[in-house]
């Protein structure tokens, strides 16, 4: 199950991956992750480019983008990243403008990467909010910006159209809705269904999940 810190408003994750990848999968918030130090390299997927990134850069995903990714690490340990989920007014209100979209996903900066992994570890809350509230502006400002187009994301139709039912599934799971309510409503064969998808875009079971935002604060949901 992966650790979570509520920061205020901010949440900031710690995942370790199965098997060091994400499968295809997508957000509603803006997310802005940082791998561990031992990472050698990722190759990120988005939509229809690629890039390869270390642990000294950081990543911004817009919402909606679909995203995947494979990783290998510096001594065969399993590879950890940390992400920060940002509702799109939580992100314009932090560089003090609205953000339409990203258009360079990536930002190299070790000082950057390292900040954000020293705020997630810190034990002292308040310092860990102001240092990633500062990061998280530092890297938007960084990044460019552009209006929002059209363009293919390389899915077949029904991978497409699963994206918006997990994410609206994790929105039920975070009010109590039962899985089996859930994966019937949603249109998914049986609860089994649901739960394989649903892990396999979030790296945790529906269930682990629901036990994790039961007790915290998201600010994606």
């Amino acid at each position: 199950m992966p650790p979570t810190n509520s920061l205020g408003s901010l949440a900031v994750e710690r995942f370790t991956p199965a098997g060091d990848r994400f499968p295809v999968h997508s957000h509603d918030e803006f997310v802005i992750s940082v791998n561990s130090a031992s990472i050698i390299r990722e190759k990120v997927r988005l939509d229809r480019d690629s890039s390869e990134v270390g642990h000294d850069a950081i990543t911004i995903y817009n919402p909606g983008q679909v995203q995947s990714s494979t990783a290998v690490t510096s001594d065969g340990s399993a590879w950890a990243c940390f992400s920060v989920y940002l509702e799109p007014e939580v992100a314009g209100s932090l560089v003090g403008q609205q953000i339409v979209e990203v258009e360079d996903p990536v930002v190299e900066d070790a000082g950057l990467a390292k900040a954000l992994r020293s705020a997630y570890l810190s034990l002292d809350q308040r310092l860990a909010h102001e240092t990633t509230a500062w990061v998280i502006a530092e890297t938007l400002h960084r990044a460019r910006q552009r209006k929002p187009v059209e363009r293919p994301v390389g899915l077949t139709p029904y991978a497409w159209h699963l994206q918006p039912r997990i994410r609206e599934g994790r929105r039920r799971l975070r009010s109590g809705q039962a899985v089996s309510v859930i994966a019937s409503d949603l249109g998914f064969a049986d609860q089994a269904h649901f739960h394989r998808h649903f892990r396999a875009a979030y790296a945790e079971t529906p269930r682990q999940f629901r036990s994790r935002a039961g007790c915290v604060d998201f600010v994606q949901d």
